[in-house]
């Protein structure tokens, strides 16, 4: 605990009334000089200052990649590119005399997942941030990079833009997806980019890496690397820092790293031979009081957050002597404070502090900071650093249940990769749990993974559903075992198999019987809404929505599948106006709910309004937003059938099928039977239209199979009544009776 050290280290002990009043920094090393200017990397600082100057002369946009060791003076260099442009605040000059906007960030490790978090840091004290994001702007990444691009473009038209971005190998993949989308959609404005990072821990960061090499490709990134320094600027610093230092004996100890010297020339002064970054952390820490020591040790756990309120907690400490604390701490340049709050002066300071804890205080300190975290549930943000710390915790079901809030925090932000690889950690950690905690905690983690990607074997993912809902329901989870059922009902109905989805769904509707009155509305509306996709029962379904609905309306329930499941329903009875509006509604619950499969599904059906209406220009538009939406899902035919939707509108709207055809193979290979019947009936009867009879047979044929093999009585009649048309046109007038009395056997029906 460090107790023995500062007990060596420290002058005999005051009493406890004597060390009240004494002057806390009266047995501490002398405050430290400010930082002298950069000495060295006058290459550096030259090119630095011909890249800015080239940008904003040519308006040409440029990223520069800064690469070094820890302590080599990355982040001084990006403090001098300002400082050494005549910065006053935030704005610098260039040739010109014109001023420039500089928004600076850095990266944190505990935020890696955390989506724009390096932007968010950049903007966070700006007048932009507000305006960037805000609770709407955040559930569309689309908007939000348009968003970004368009600050930047704005405001290069006013001045020159530095976008200046620390520690990148701790970015997050959103943050290095918008900034390689910014740089790009302004390769022509006043921009300069100046990133650095550590190199080793850069190739770690497939985001950042990605990002690198497409603007490497692109011809916009130039990289530096940033070397020891030489013995003669290592000398002239330690000089600088000290005037009565031995430069010669202190620089051998240096290996060329500036912090690294100018701490060992603060040790030296303050009467200290130590030769090593924890022995110098060490004396330091030995001049503070010990429940100083013991807030660092807290602030070295949580670095990017070091906040007073927060440590109060942790420790137990009254806020006032917390700020007490960090000012001595800030005193001895341990801590520095700026618009964020505090934080060490050097990540590495954080790292010496936190390598002294034992492993065993590490696992409950972390626990203990995860457990806080965890209590503040509405704040998503904080979601990446529940994760990491309770990783590290040792404690497998907080470990899990954070694995499990990360990934949901991941799908929010269309980060699907992302979250398949929480979900899979938290499986992990899964095992460890007794059999009633872990089926639950398992069973969310797969709907996770279900949601960020499509299974590989649909049957036996289905029969893994339910295998883990009848578990649940042995443990008397009856939540989550309506939420098996309806994952395998999902799975089986998005391939075909509609039997077996309407089994499903009905026992998810009986399991929420013995849950609490929510699951059991959940679970009759989730019921419904299947018996409308599935075209079966709608009696049934309307009886049991108007049930849930009256039973949500009294404990003023609200969720997204009780709006959706009505305007399905109304769908399918041409009540189009009432439906618009249930999808609406539905739309907006399932966007603050994150629940994005289902806000794509809303938003397919008012597409589908709109080409029911044949108001083609209205259905383009909802497309547009479907298309931008179903790029970000995963792999699965939602995709393929927004690009289908969006290419019958272009059909319409300018007689252009090749986009179409493109989407309807795309459809085919998804096998996604339900929508390429849609697709090919609506398309089929404007072949009629424009007098391509053959295609309109072609087409209402293969939609004709698909609707027949699942059933869906509308898609059969539509199909048939285009074969009608159709034959009829041709001259076949039997093939077209035969399909008439088709189309009144479906109405019967």
């Amino acid at each position: 605990t460090g107790l023995l050290f500062n007990a060596w280290r420290e002058p005999p002990r005051q009493t406890q009334t004597e060390q009240v009043t004494a002057d806390p920094l009266a047995n501490t090393i002398p405050p430290l000089q400010p930082q002298p200017d950069l000495i060295g990397r006058i290459t550096e600082q030259k090119q630095l200052l011909n890249i800015f100057h080239q940008v904003s002369d040519e308006s040409r946009a440029a990223a520069l990649m800064i690469q070094g060791a820890p302590g080599i003076g990355k982040s001084r260099l990006l403090e001098a590119a300002i400082e050494n442009t005549n910065i006053e605040n935030t704005n610098i000059e260039n040739t010109n005399g014109e001023e420039a906007l500089v928004l600076m960030g850095a990266a944190f490790e505990s935020e890696a997942i955390r989506p724009f978090a390096v932007w968010m840091d950049a903007l966070n004290n700006s007048k932009f941030n507000n305006d960037i994001f805000n609770s709407s702007e955040m559930e569309n990444r689309d908007r939000l990079f348009d968003r970004l691009s368009n600050l930047v473009r704005e405001q290069t038209e006013i001045q020159p833009v530095m976008l200046i971005f620390d520690d990148l190998h701790w970015c997050d993949d959103s943050s290095a997806a918008a900034l390689h989308y910014v740089i790009r959609m302004n390769r022509d404005r006043r921009l300069f980019c100046i990133l650095s990072g550590r190199a080793d821990e850069l190739r770690d960061n497939r985001g950042i890496q990605k990002t690198l090499r497409g603007l490497r490709h692109e011809g916009l990134l130039q990289y530096m690397k940033l070397d020891q320094l030489s013995d003669t600027n290592i000398k002239k610093l330690i000089e600088l820092q000290s005037p009565e230092a031995d430069s010669n004996t202190l620089y051998e100890h240096c290996a060329g790293n500036p912090l690294l010297a100018i701490e060992l020339t603060r040790a030296v002064t303050s009467g200290n031979a130590v030769y090593s970054l924890r022995e110098l952390v060490n004396e330091r820490l030995a001049g503070l009081p010990l429940d100083a020591i013991e807030l660092l040790r807290w602030s070295a756990i949580i670095p990017s957050r070091i906040d007073i309120t927060m440590l109060s907690k942790l420790t137990d400490t009254d806020s006032f002597r917390v700020g007490d604390m960090l000012e001595l701490a800030e005193n001895l340049s341990i801590l520095r404070i700026n618009e964020r709050g505090h934080h060490f002066t050097h990540d590495l300071i954080a790292q010496s502090i936190y390598g002294e804890i034992s492993p065993t205080r590490l696992q409950v300190m972390h626990r203990s900071v995860a457990e806080l975290l965890e209590k503040n549930t509405t704040d998503p943000d904080l979601a990446s650093d529940l994760s990491h710390h309770a990783s590290l915790s040792g404690d497998a079901a907080l470990a899990a249940r954070a694995a499990v809030s990360a990934g949901r925090l991941c799908l929010r932000f269309f980060a699907n990769e992302d979250a398949v690889v929480q979900a899979q950690r938290g499986l992990q950690w899964a095992e460890k749990l007794s059999p009633a905690a872990g089926v639950q905690v398992i069973i969310e983690l797969n709907d996770i993974m279900l949601t960020a990607a499509p299974v590989a074997d649909w049957d036996s993912a289905a029969n893994k559903y339910v295998a883990l809902a009848e578990q649940a329901l042995d443990h008397g989870a009856f939540a989550h075992a309506r939420l098996g059922y309806h994952m395998a009902s999902y799975v089986r109905w998005m391939h075909g198999q509609w039997a077996g989805a309407l089994e499903q769904t009905l026992q998810a509707e009986r399991v929420t019987r013995g849950g609490t009155e929510e699951e059991h509305i959940i679970g009759m509306a989730e019921t419904a809404k299947c018996l409308a996709m599935i075209e079966q029962d709608l009696s049934q379904a309307d009886a049991m929505l108007m049930e849930a609905q009256s039973l949500a309306n009294r404990s003023r329930i609200s969720h997204h599948v009780i709006p959706a499941a009505l305007g399905m329903l109304r769908y399918h009875e041409n009540m189009l106006d009432e439906a618009e509006d249930l999808f609406r509604e539905a739309r907006t619950l399932c966007k603050s709910a994150g629940n994005r499969l289902d806000e794509f599904q809303t938003l397919e059906y008012m597409a589908m309004i709109a080409i029911e209406r044949q108001q083609f220009e209205s259905a383009h538009e909802y497309c547009r937003s479907l298309v931008a939406l179903g790029e970000k899902l995963r792999e699965g035919s939602e995709a393929p059938f927004a690009r289908a939707m969006d290419g019958l509108c272009r059909y319409a709207l300018e007689d252009k099928t090749e986009n179409l055809e493109i989407s309807l193979e795309e459809l085919r290979i998804a096998d996604a039977k339900h929508r390429l019947a849609y697709i090919l009936t609506r398309s089929a009867f404007l072949d009629i239209d424009r007098g391509r009879e053959n295609e309109a047979v072609s087409k209402a044929n293969e939609a004709l199979g698909y609707a027949s093999l699942l059933e869906r009585d509308t898609e059969v009649a539509l199909a048939n009544l285009a074969l009608t048309v159709s034959y009829h046109n041709t001259g076949d007038q039997l093939k077209s009776l035969d399909h008439q009395r088709a189309v009144r056997q479906s109405l019967d029906t």
